[in-house]
């Protein structure tokens, strides 16, 4: 007499939350390209097409020139015309850029624009943590 063997089932669970074609929207969905879980409500922000280190060489109230110093990631292709590169900002946020100085960049394609699009975030302070016992 042979055991009987218990069903096997090999279906791949859909982390989606989409069942036959509907959008479950009690489920949060996820980023493909970071991997993290949004917020109901909230879309997956558009991936960066290059980040890169630019010294900017003029700006105005929405893009900013960069001389390319460094590509970290992606390719800037023909974005870059004679080692130089326009980034456009939106809400004026051109304002905090430094002529002279380097940044690091993360740009997208524009939407309505031919060029690329990022946008200026504040720089992260790094908290310290205080020794305890007078160590």
């Amino acid at each position: 007499m042979r055991a009987a063997t218990p069903p096997v089932d090999d279906t791949i669970p859909d982390e989606q939350g989409i069942v036959d074609g509907v959008v479950d929207e009690s489920i949060p969905l996820i980023d493909p390209t970071t991997q993290t879980t949004l917020p109901l409500g909230c879309v997956a922000p558009r991936a960066a097409i290059a980040t890169f280190l630019g010294e900017v060489i003029s700006f105005d109230d929405a893009a900013a020139i960069y001389k390319v110093v460094q590509v970290r990631g992606g390719s800037l292709g023909a974005y870059v015309n004679a080692g130089a590169i326009t980034v456009r900002y939106t809400e004026r946020e051109t304002k905090f850029l430094r002529i002279g100085t380097t940044y690091l960049v993360g740009a997208g394609g524009s939407e309505l624009f031919p060029t690329l699009e990022s946008k200026v975030r504040a720089k992260k302070t790094t908290l310290r943590r205080r020794r305890s016992g007078g160590c």
